[in-house]
C-alpha cells in the first residue's frame, strides 16, 4: 500500500514462507525472516531485513544455511483526503541482491473498512499489481493481492493493541 508508518515508531515482523525464488531452483525452501522498519522522518519508512533459509546450505561462504540480509525505503509522496501516493525501493541493500525492485503505488481509502491499491514496479515486481483490505471488524482485516506473478490472501488479527497475527498464502 501507500501507508507508511508514522514518524518516530517501530514495528518488528517475524515470517515464516515458502520462498518462490529458492522453490523454482532447489525444491521446497522454506525461510525465516526477520524485519524492523521505522519511521525515520515524516513520510518516510526504512526497513531493515534478514532472512535465514535452514534447507539450503551456502556453499560459497562455507555456512550451513543461505542467509541475505537487506534494505528496503518507502516514500509517501502525497496524502490528499482519500488517496495516498508512494515510491520504494526493495533489497537496495544486502548480500545477494536478488529481489530487487523499484515501485510507485497508491491507495485509496474507499471507506472506513475498505482500502484499494494499484501500482507498478520493476524488476522482481515488474508489471501491474494490486491488492484489497477489508476490515469487517476492529480486529480482523482480510487481504488480497496480486504480486505481479501470484494472487495471494490472507487474514491479520489483533487479539491486542499493536499486535497483529497475519496468515495467509
Amino acid at each position: 500500500t501507500a501507508e507508511v508508518i508514522a514518524d518516530g515508531e517501530m514495528e518488528f515482523t517475524i515470517q515464516r514462507h515458502l520462498s518462490r525464488v529458492l522453490a523454482e531452483a532447489r525444491g521446497d525452501q522454506r525461510s525465516r525472516t526477520y524485519s524492523l522498519t521505522f519511521g525515520y522522518l515524516p513520510r518516510l519508512e526504512a526497513t531493515m531485513r534478514f532472512s535465514d533459509y535452514p534447507n539450503a546450505p551456502d556453499l560459497s561462504n562455507g555456512l550451513a544455511n543461505f542467509q541475505d540480509r537487506s534494505a528496503a525505503v518507502k516514500y509517501q509522496v502525497a496524502v490528499e483526503e482519500d488517496w495516498s501516493f508512494a515510491v520504494g525501493a526493495a533489497d537496495i541493500g544486502g548480500e545477494s541482491r536478488k529481489q530487487d525492485t523499484y515501485y510507485g503505488v497508491a491507495s485509496w481509502q474507499a471507506d472506513e473498512d475498505l482500502t484499494l491499491s494499484a501500482g507498478v514496479g520493476t524488476d522482481l515486481l515488474e508489471g501491474a499489481f494490486g491488492s484489497v483490505q477489508w476490515r469487517p471488524s476492529s480486529s480482523v482485516t482480510l487481504l488480497a493481492e496480486h504480486d505481479t506473478e501470484d494472487f495471494n490472501y490472507g487474514v491479520e488479527l489483533t487479539p491486542l493493541r499493536n499486535v497483529h497475527l497475519k496468515l495467509g498464502q
